[in-house]
């Protein structure tokens, strides 16, 4: 049995359609306020937004108030021109109805210009923001990263497909750091979610390792996704797990998978296969997510 305290909930669709999975769109705030409200009785209080996520923070923020004695710790994504963060910033919170707990720069190419890091500083120091951190696609920018102006938090990819910042000893080498580790993708986006048909379609060279790693979660009478996502709660280098959900029943679905007993060998299995097709593993490369 995993923590449910581990998770937490990705708002990319509370503001706008997002995810290859997703077929309802935009989730309505009726959707975002059962799922909040399910969350955070389930002992989940961590959100991950961003300014870029459609009208996300508006939505949150009048849930916020609505539910002003829960306790959330919210984390923002801030990008774009450097002289507009501060702006960017102000609206946020304005949005929010609260500080936000963490701050992150929504590209590694941002944080390590040394201009964009100072304005994000300035930014942190002034509101007394606890984290200020980056999110990042792949273990290149890693160790730059790693060298100067080292971030709290560090949000990257991780799934059973792509494997790569388990398998080189970032993930070792972040903890190290004392730098927490939140993991986003853990479905690939929703790849996971897809039939053979759809994947044949779209990305033919995945449907291969896709089907193997079916087999083993079957196995086991679970799916790839839940076989995926225990895999990802099992790791003592993740500190959280960021999951995107379009409706209640998906989080419920989620947290009754935490607490699915598996054996450790299962996952020792499914790590055999070994995968590194960046075009498939980076979503930003994607053509299309229609």
């Amino acid at each position: 049995m995993y923590r449910s305290n581990k998770i937490v909930i990705g708002a990319a669709q509370f503001g706008m359609h997002y995810g290859i999975a997703n077929k309802l769109g935009r989730v309505t705030s009726d959707e975002v306020e059962k799922i909040l409200n399910y969350a955070y009785k389930k002992g989940i209080n961590g959100i991950d937004t961003a300014a870029a996520y459609g009208n996300s923070e508006k939505i949150i923020g009048n849930y916020l108030k609505k539910y002003d004695d829960q306790k959330w710790l919210i984390t923002t994504k801030v990008s774009g021109s450097i002289d507009k963060l501060y702006n960017q910033f102000c609206k946020s919170i304005d949005s929010l109805s609260l500080k936000p707990n963490a701050i992150l720069a929504h590209s590694a190419t941002e944080y390590l210009e040394p201009a964009f890091w100072n304005e994000l500083k300035k930014i942190k120091d002034k509101f007394e923001i606890e984290n200020l951190g980056v999110s990042l696609y792949t273990k290149e920018t890693i160790n730059s990263l790693l060298v100067n102006n080292i971030p709290r938090i560090i949000q990257c990819p991780l799934n059973l497909i792509d494997t790569k910042l388990f398998r080189s000893g970032f993930l070792d080498k972040l903890k190290e750091k004392n730098i927490k580790v939140h993991i986003r993708s853990v479905f690939l986006q929703g790849m996971f979610y897809l039939s053979d048909k759809v994947i044949e379609n779209k990305f033919k060279d995945a449907l291969p390792v896709i089907k193997e790693l079916r087999s083993i979660a079957k196995k086991e009478e679970l799916t790839l996704a839940e076989l995926s996502l225990l895999w990802v709660m099992s790791l003592d280098q993740v500190d959280k797990v960021i999951i995107g959900v379009d409706n209640i029943d998906q989080l419920i679905a989620h947290i009754n998978t935490l607490n699915k007993n598996i054996n450790p060998a299962v996952f020792e299995k499914a790590l055999s296969i070994n995968y590194e097709n960046e075009e498939i593993l980076n979503p930003s490369l994607w053509e299309t997510q229609s």
